[in-house]
Order: C-alpha cells, then structure tokens, then sequence
C-alpha cells in the first residue's frame, strides 16, 4: 500500500509538473491553504451526498451506498429504489467535531442547496423511476425536517436563496418556455416570478446580489456555438418586482459566481474559436466580470494566459464568498487580482470527489477511489480546505 501510494503520488507530481509546464503562466503561482482531513464522521460511506452551509456548521446527508461503476449501472438505472446512504451529520470546522442529526425523510440520491438563515433547503431527487423532485428543509435549530409542496411537477430545476425567499428555476427553454417560482418560507406560500426579458434561453442561472436577482443565460438557437454562435452569455436584472434586460458580455463562458463588492464574477480561464467550420475569428474569452454599480462587462483581471484553449480554472476566492470547481488549477483571488493554485487533496488525482464551496472553506465528503486494477470503492473521509 505505502509503494502503491508512492508510485501515485510520484505519477501525478509528474502529470502536475508537466501541466504547469505547458501553461508558462502559471509557472510561478502560489499554492494557497491546503487540505486537512477532518475528524472521522458518524457516516456511512456514501457517493454523491449532499453538502450544506448555515453560517456555522457544515451539514452532509444523502447520497447511496452504491457504486455506480460498469458492472452495477443497470442497477443503479433500475426502476428498484436505490441503496441510500444512511445517517446524517453537522461538521462544526472551528472545533473539528461532528455531531449526529435527524434523518432525511426520504433517500436522497442527489440535491441542490439553497441556505436561508440557518435553515437548509434542497431540493431533491429521491427515485430513478419518479424522477419528479421534491423541496426539503431542514430546521438546524429544532433539528427537524419538513417538506415543501412544489408549485409544478418537475423533473429539471434549480434553487437559489433571494433573502427569506427561495427561487425555484429551470436551466433550459428547450421543453418549452420556463416559468420561475418565488417561495416566500415564511408564508410557505408560492407566486409565478414575470417571464424574463432575454427570450429562450439555456445555461440559465441566477445569480443573488443585495436585493437584486440577476438572470444570466445563452440564447437558444439552432447551433449556438455553431451555424448560429457564437452564443454570448445574456443578463438580465429583477428589482423591485420589475425585469430589465442588461449588456450581452464579450464572453461565452457559464453566470458569474464569485461576488466581490460590487462585481460578479465568472472566473473561468481559457476561451473558445468555433473550430474550423463554425469559426469565429477570434478565440473569445469564457471568463468575465460584471459591474453591478455601473451595470457593465470588463475582462476577467490578469487572465493567465489569454487566448489559450486549453486551460482549466478551480475558482475564485473574495472576501465575503468562494466558488470552487476542482482542485489542482488556478483560481483567481479578487482581493487582490492575482491568481493562485488550489492544491490537490492529499495529492491523489485517483479519486472521484464533489468539491464543494460552504461558506469561506472547501469542503469533501466520501466519493470513490479507483483502485490500481480499475475497481474502485466508495469512501466516508472529509477534508477540509481553508484558504
């Protein structure tokens, strides 16, 4: 075991080496924080739980206990109910300790979170046959579970938090137009947010700021990026109850998702041409920065380097927020707009891990290993990453 974890870690010092090679850029960036390993967790193992944050704890439920590898996918495509992962937990990173929590009231095979003051909703699929979804909240406080009725069967969508209100969204026009729902928690009640102002879109996120909702998204055409593309990232803002359509960016790159003051950030690096039968005659940026204050598109500050294809990003870090992607490239910090390497964790490329933001750390939770004769198993370690 301790050759076989040589050998790994060896191999992929290489693969880093040679990668940071390749990008001469990147040659001199520093490696930020790095990851610990938290306490053991009251948990089983599991893949794909899911991770949440309520200002002081980091919650981890759902997930299955199945490994969904070539030799058991029809099992985990089968109408059958899946082997849910069993148990849930708090994870408090300023004393490393973790505590048991209520269940769940139904399998969680995977969610989406959304954090309103200390509460956790997500918003769930519990069944491959069913595969409609289903809103849960969890009350840190009381240690309780209830659900939501959703206002519209669904099998496709999203969830943000906008103050005490959760949006409820679909990423796509291509089922035809979306409607997008407001909750207000408090009222537990459900009203039809007005139809955006961009047309059909896809790619579609929205992004919270202050008091102010913004929708980013791609027009939906025939061959966006082909025939049709390039397909520039669309914005549009929602305030005081009223829509209004924004400046399409000079990027074709997913919503912004670091907030830093009054700027919104999309901090992906690379860009795309159109190849040579769509080409666009110009490789145009993924990454950039919007300027609520000003309403305006700027690039993405010090973008290592421009015009490059092939090159990947893990972030962004501000001093209010974190996103993170993977782990082992560049990502941009915006306090200072100077980018840096978010390490690897434990140095290990080998395992199948969801990488998390939870407020201002970097959080794993269980995943998969691949093991050396290509089986793989599943995994309950945490790491944690404070930058």
């Amino acid at each position: 075991m301790r050759l076989f974890r040589l050998i790994s870690t060896i191999v992929v010092v290489l693969l880093f080496e040679n990668q940071l090679e390749a990008a001469s850029d990147m040659d001199q960036l520093p490696v930020r924080g790095e990851w610990e390993r938290t306490a053991v967790a009251p948990l089983s193992n599991r893949e794909g739980a899911s991770i949440a944050w309520n200002g002081s704890e980091i919650y981890v439920f759902g997930g299955t206990e199945l490994l969904c590898n070539s030799g058991s996918l029809a099992l985990c495509l089968a109408p059958s109910t899946p082997l849910f992962a069993k148990g849930a937990a708090a994870y408090n990173p300023s004393t490393n300790e973790w505590r048991p929590i209520a269940n769940p009231p139904i399998g969680i095979i995977d969610s989406g979170v959304a954090s309103v003051e200390s509460d956790i909703f997500a918003l769930v699929l519990n069944s491959y046959a069913n595969r409609s979804l289903r809103l849960l909240r969890y009350q840190s406080k009381l240690d309780i579970w209830d659900e939501f009725n959703l206002p519209e069967n669904t099998v496709s969508a999203r969830i943000v938090a906008f103050g005490t209100d959760i949006v409820l969204y679909k990423s796509t026009d291509e089922d035809g137009p979306a409607t997008d729902w407001l909750l207000d928690t408090l009222e537990g009640k459900w009203v039809k947010l007005p139809d955006d102002p961009l047309g059909p879109g896809f790619n579609r996120q929205y992004v919270v700021h202050e008091d102010t909702l913004y929708l980013f998204d791609h027009a939906l055409v025939p061959s966006p990026g082909g025939e049709d593309g390039p397909s520039y990232l669309r914005a549009a803002k929602f305030q005081n109850k009223q829509w209004s359509e924004l400046p399409t960016a000079d990027s074709i790159g997913s919503a912004p998702t670091l907030i830093s003051g009054d700027q919104l950030i999309a901090p992906e690096l690379g860009c795309a041409d159109g190849g040579q039968t769509n080409g666009f005659g110009r490789c145009i940026a993924y990454g950039a920065v919007f300027d609520t204050a000003t309403d305006t598109w700027h690039e993405l500050p010090n973008a290592l380097d421009r015009g490059r294809k092939d090159i990947s990003s893990s972030g962004g870090i501000s001093t209010t927020g974190l996103v993170l992607y993977k782990t082992g490239y560049p990502a941009l910090n915006a306090e200072t707009n100077d980018w840096f390497i978010v390490p690897l964790i434990d140095g290990d490329f080998a395992n199948d891990r969801r990488v998390w933001a939870v407020g201002n750390y970097g959080f794993v939770f269980g995943g998969a290993s691949s093991g050396i004769d290509g089986t793989g198993k599943l995994l309950n370690d945490s790491w944690i990453w404070k930058p």
